[in-house]
């Protein structure tokens, strides 16, 4: 396992991954704080996303869903899930599906 320091390293030279696992860290790993900096959260995860990182595309569409760090924006959302959805990512198909069934977020 990758030391948070390492990553911050790599996620500073705009490494994709090391982006969103130091963004996952941030926000729900051991040693978290209790309040996570949600917008610097959405940075990291903003970048690797950019980047073509389908967890990073995944994470950044439940932030604009549940406002964290960021004003709730569905149409965002629904714009990284799809993005997330075509690299084949599971949990973001299921949850672009239940938006269409719903009606929430699309027509």
């Amino acid at each position: 396992m990758e030391t948070t320091q390492t990553l911050r390293k790599r996620a500073l030279q705009k490494d994709p991954d090391a982006m969103f696992r130091l963004g996952y860290r941030l926000a729900f790993g051991r040693g978290r704080p209790s309040r996570p900096n949600w917008p610097s959260i959405f940075t990291l995860w903003s970048g690797a996303a950019k980047a073509g990182h389908a967890r990073a595309q995944f994470y950044l569409a439940t932030i604009y869903e549940n406002g964290k760090g960021v004003r709730r924006n569905m149409s965002r959302a629904i714009y990284w899930y799809t993005r997330a959805a075509k690299l084949g990512h599971e949990t973001a198909m299921f949850n672009l599906g239940m938006s269409y069934r719903d009606g929430f977020g699309v027509r």
